[in-house]
């Protein structure tokens, strides 16, 4: 198991994929506990039942220029060493309408339109992905979409 309390510094992209998936695995335990004990976590589908009746696909619905300026701020903070390195992870935050100052990090404000393009986007990306799974012997599929900010 994954222990997604365990962190010392910003994840990267891997990292921060897997703590959404199981971030997510916890939530559906949570909710739906006779449920989600029929599943382990895998991958390609990230849920499965042992017998591969279903399968539940987890992604995370998130704006491009918000996955660009959380990448560039953990590179800022922990991994870029040079100041010619930090002025690029500084010049992509701005190009994305994101912004670094004393207090911190700030993103640019997205209206309805944005985030329903940005769940649509995730929708239609593991929609693509069902042939796949049917091939792989699942008879059903579900879809858990993370959404981390709050709806306008």
């Amino acid at each position: 198991m994954f222990d997604i309390t365990a962190f010392k510094k910003p994840l990267d992209a891997k990292l921060h994929k897997r703590y959404i998936e199981q971030l997510s695995f916890s939530m559906l335990k949570h909710i739906l506990p006779e449920f989600a004990s029929k599943f382990i976590w895998l991958d390609s589908p990230d849920l499965q039942t042992e017998d591969k009746a279903i399968g539940i696909e987890i992604t995370e619905a998130i704006a491009p220029q918000t996955a660009q300026i959380d990448g560039e701020h953990a590179k800022l903070r922990f991994g870029k060493k040079t100041e010619n390195d930090k002025k690029e992870c500084l010049r992509l935050i701005e190009k994305n309408g994101g912004s670094v100052d004393s207090i911190g990090l700030s993103y640019p404000v997205v209206d309805s339109n944005t985030e329903w393009a940005v769940f649509s986007k995730a929708l239609t990306k593991k929609l693509k992905l069902l042939p796949k799974y049917r091939e792989k012997g699942f008879a059903k599929m579900g879809l858990f979409i993370f959404f981390n900010e709050p709806p306008i």
